[in-house]
This record gives C-alpha cells, structure tokens and sequence, in this order.
C-alpha cells in the first residue's frame, strides 16, 4: 500500500482512487458512527476525501496513511456535527455492520455508551471496534499516550459503573 501512497502523492490520480476505494466502507462506518444518517455520512466520507486530496501532500509518513485517513473522517464527522448544532452518536445496534456480540448484551451497550464524553467515545470505538492499539488510537487522536490511556480507563470505568447500575 506504502508504494500505492507514493504514486498519490507524486500526483497520480488513479492511485488516489484506489486508496479511496480500499478505504471507502471503513470511511463510511466511522462517519456513520457519529452522524446516524446514511446521506449525512455519505456527505462526510465525500469532504474527507476532498479534504484527503488536498492536503495528500502533507502526509509525512506513508505507513500511516490509514490512521491519517481515519482522523480526517473523525475531523470531518465533528465538524459536520458541530455546524447542525449538537453531537449524536448511533446506537450501536444500528451500524451498518454491528459488532457481533448477543442481542442483549448490544442494547444494553448501546444505553451505556451515552454516558461517554464524545472524546471517550472516540478512544473507545478505535479501540474495541476498529481494533486499534492504544498507540494506534493516541496517533489518531493526536494524543499523549498516556493520556489516551487515561481517558481509555476513565471510559472503562464509566461503563462498569453504568454496566452495574443497570443489572
């Protein structure tokens, strides 16, 4: 992928696009994530991808094409959701792929996660339903690893207590 990355920056449009097109379904369930409409997360994986094309030059390292990619969606999905006025998250028993776990235990998730700050929510989405690591998920966020740490266990102890709480 690095050398596909290379040929997008050197200029090369097609490369682009199939940067684009191995990215479009993880684009989408991000922004799909945080705006909770099908057209409004069409319209934010539309300005990211402008906004990628526009500034694939300042891309330091190719490796890290995915994680920049990722935080350009997050970017945008904030700033769509700021511009209407409030920030929403989807139930996750909504997303267009759901996280495979009993029926049961989703709903009560998706009630859980509403006691989340917006940024423990990011921390805890990249984390456990992308599968990142926590230097992964701090890279994207452009956090402190310790401090990505910090909020991570602060989310989780949140969700323990509302866990308890509704049992």
């Amino acid at each position: 992928m690095e050398k596909t990355v290379m040929r997008a920056i050197e200029g090369n449009e097609k490369a682009f696009r199939q940067l684009l097109y191995q990215h479009e379904a993880q684009m989408y369930r991000m922004a799909y994530i945080y705006v909770q409409h099908e057209q409004d997360a069409l319209d934010v994986v539309q300005e990211s991808a402008l906004k990628a094309h526009q500034k694939l030059t300042t891309l330091q390292a190719p490796a890290h094409f995915t994680t920049w990619l990722t935080r350009i969606v997050i970017n945008t999905a904030h700033d769509f959701l700021r511009k209407r006025g409030r920030m929403t998250y989807v139930d996750y028993d909504d997303l267009p792929e759901p996280v495979h776990i009993e029926e049961p235990t989703q709903l009560i998730l998706a009630d859980v996660l509403r006691v989340l700050s917006p940024q423990e929510k990011d921390v805890i989405i990249l984390r456990f339903y992308y599968d990142y690591t926590i230097s992964q998920t701090a890279e994207m966020l452009r956090l402190k690893l310790g401090t990505t740490k910090t909020i991570l266990y602060r989310a989780l102890q949140k969700l323990r207590n509302e866990m308890e709480a509704s049992e």
